[in-house]
């Protein structure tokens, strides 16, 4: 599951700009022994420009899924989160991974999400539910899913719409069927859709990516390095269902950032995840990927894992509007009720704020500069 980009910012760059004031020099030189400290403990994540660093990284994911023959208890896990607009709960979602029922030693994910928007002209409920056959690499064998919007506008007009979706890897190829059906519409109506040519290239689903990271960590020689990191191929499906696409995906181990660091991670983190969804396709030479832009890889995703690889913090979404919070599983209670008219006070505030907050850094920056 991604909802959003989260950026850490490691102290790896150049030595701080100490003054000293009243702490005196040896607090000066404290803060400068810690900022090497902290270089120390992360290496510097060098961002791919040769084609050869690229494949390198897609070698080590293919041969880590390929030699995944069996079933991996690490792997299995439930996480959830919640969504809030500042205190206004406005959504939640869960993943889930369980060992398959069905032969062949893979798994079965199934993943919920549901948020309520609102952009002061329409309010929209999202409902998603989407359930997978993986095999033991993680990577997709079928699957399924569906979502439903619920559109109020302001002008009193509303309507729903729910957008289906079914998949199946078959001769090498993704085939899939996709459907949507309006309120009022007397039938349902199946989209165009054309089979999805692999090329020996096998997917997994977005959400599956902490998974991956368990199944990469269960190696008896691992250790969070980001030198060694791995690129695969991502399956991804449109909100309408009617665009199926497959991406690549820079995935990298680090250390947690030390607990004095003001972007530390919470208590109990063993390792960061991140993740970087770059430019690429699948054609007939197999998963293509471009050499990733600054602006791509200065900005990525990450997440916060235990020792036993699940998440104790997501990413943080773009939308200045919502913000997640990591919630116990069997805590979540899916059924509560969304009161819209609190969430777009909300979401108006927290634009509000965030437009504020901007404005003060502006300045700030202004200050600092004269």
């Amino acid at each position: 599951m991604s909802h959003g980009r989260n950026r850490v910012v490691c102290a790896t760059g150049s030595p701080p700009v100490v003054a000293c004031g009243k702490e005196g020099p040896l607090a000066a030189r404290a803060i400068v022994l810690a900022a090497c400290l902290i270089s120390q403990l992360h290496a510097i994540e060098a961002r791919p420009t040769k084609a050869e660093d690229i494949r390198a990284a897609m070698t080590r994911a293919h041969e880590l899924r390929k030699k995944a023959s069996g079933f991996n208890p690490l792997v299995t896990q439930t996480h959830a989160l919640l969504l809030k607009s500042l205190d206004e709960r406005c959504g939640h979602a869960i993943v889930r991974i369980e060992k398959s029922t069905e032969s062949g030693g893979g798994y079965r994910l199934d993943e919920q999400f549901k948020a309520a928007m609102d952009d002061g002209v329409q309010s929209v409920v999202i409902d998603y539910s989407g359930s997978y056959a993986l095999d033991a690499g993680l990577g997709l064998v079928s699957g399924e899913c569906t979502y439903q919007f619920d559109n109020m506008k302001n002008d009193g007009t509303r309507q729903k719409i729910l957008h289906s979706a079914k998949m199946k890897v078959k001769n090498d190829k993704i085939e899939w069927e996709a459907t949507e059906k309006a309120d009022g519409d007397k039938e349902i109506l199946k989209l165009e859709t054309k089979p999805v040519d692999l090329h020996g290239v096998i997917p997994i689903p977005r959400s599956a990516l902490v998974a991956f990271m368990a199944l990469a960590g269960s190696r008896p020689d691992f250790k969070p390095n980001v030198k060694e990191a791995w690129c695969l191929p991502v399956l991804d499906v449109d909100w309408e269902q009617n665009t199926l696409s497959i991406e690549p995906a820079w995935v990298s181990a680090d250390e947690p950032i030390p607990a004095f660091s003001k972007n530390a991670p919470p208590k109990g983190t063993a390792l960061q995840m991140r993740v970087r969804m770059l430019i690429g396709e699948v054609t007939d030479k197999g998963l293509e990927v471009e050499t990733p832009v600054p602006e791509l890889w200065h900005n990525p995703q990450v997440w916060a894992l235990d020792e036993k690889f699940r998440p104790l913090a997501h990413p943080i979404p773009d939308d200045v509007r919502i913000h997640v919070e990591p919630i116990e599983p069997e805590k979540l209670k899916t059924d509560v009720p969304l009161d819209l008219g609190k969430i777009a006070s909300a979401m108006k505030s927290a634009v509000e704020k965030a437009e504020k907050d901007m404005g003060s850094a502006k300045r700030n920056d202004k200050g600092d500069k004269k």
